[in-house]
């Protein structure tokens, strides 16, 4: 209820993320449905919001918005960063600015690249 109030100017209005699994089999208690034990947030007193554990699931929320299922897929197939998939669009955007700014951008998308790497290290450890 929050998010429908503050989130309103924002893309994502909420973000709700956990760290560990969420019990899906059976740990519910007291009759209840288990989405009651098991939400962190809900958009309505009856639609819960379902948490992400996966860091690449996140990473493509925050910054993979407009990108189509095939388009992310792909990405991932061939293990190519958001940022190549753009490298024109940065190039030209880069032509159009001024010296700040440009570095402002390059320390702006070393740190995508740098997510991008934690999140493949972090994918290597879940799957061993």
């Amino acid at each position: 209820l929050h998010a429908q109030r503050f989130g309103q100017d924002t893309v994502l209005p909420s973000l709700e993320l956990c760290i560990e699994e969420i019990d899906r089999g059976g740990g519910c208690a007291y009759n209840y449905h288990c989405a009651y034990t098991t939400s962190l947030a809900w958009a309505t007193p009856s639609q819960p919001l379902p948490a992400i554990r996966e860091p690449r699931a996140v990473f493509e929320r925050l910054f993979g918005a407009g990108d189509s299922e095939q388009d992310r897929s792909e990405r991932r197939r061939t293990d190519r960063s958001m940022l190549d998939w753009m490298v024109s669009e940065v190039d030209r955007l880069s032509k159009s600015l001024g010296a700040m700014d440009q570095v402002a951008l390059d320390e702006y998308l070393q740190h995508i690249r740098e997510v991008e790497r934690r999140i493949q290290l972090m994918e290597a450890r879940n799957l061993s």
